[in-house]
């Protein structure tokens, strides 16, 4: 297995927690009001799953690793498109949570605030994920051995090894079964 299984693996988690953030949205919509505490749960996932553990480990390993190569100038412009794509996630992120402050403090007029933020993050992961998986991910992997890719593979695997990755999943799990 090559260390992009697992990423792509995670992709499809942040894709699942991308749709409930698009049916929030949509019941946002008709009531006029959005559960803070789902929003809490959002930014945590985002945060910790998305962005530490996930974002981690394609700078820290698989981007890292790039950089030891001698990859094509599109290669190397699509790496820091994907870093700065992280960057500005990052940001929205946070822009969340000042609006959640101030959504749980009493100002509802936010709601249009975190309603579009959360629209733009919904196409924003859409399109990122596209990218990595599906012009960005495969290309790469010709730049490594058999052995340099069972080496980000075990790498990955430790960097896991400090996360609680199954407490992300059955968050999404439970969301999802909340919104049904």
């Amino acid at each position: 297995m090559m260390v992009i299984g697992p990423l792509m693996i995670e992709h499809r988690l942040i894709e699942r927690m991308v749709n409930i953030l698009d049916k929030e949205l949509q019941r946002a919509g008709k009531n006029g009001i959005i559960n803070p505490a789902d929003l809490d749960s959002f930014v945590e996932f985002m945060r910790v799953y998305a962005d530490k553990c996930h974002h981690g480990k394609e700078e820290g390993i698989l981007f890292a690793e790039l950089g030891r190569k001698d990859v094509s100038r599109e290669h190397r412009k699509v790496i820091l498109e994907l870093v700065s794509d992280h960057i500005f996630g990052r940001s929205q992120v946070a822009k969340l949570v000042a609006l959640n402050a101030d959504y749980k403090a009493g100002d509802k007029g936010k709601l249009k605030e975190i309603t579009e933020v959360f629209s733009g993050l919904a196409v924003f992961y859409t399109a990122h994920i596209r990218k990595e998986d599906k012009d960005f991910f495969i290309p790469v992997m010709r730049y490594f051995s058999p052995a340099e890719h069972q080496a980000m593979l075990k790498a990955s695997n430790e960097f896991d090894s400090n996360m609680d990755l199954a407490k992300y999943q059955e968050m999404v799990l439970s969301m999802e079964k909340a919104l049904k």
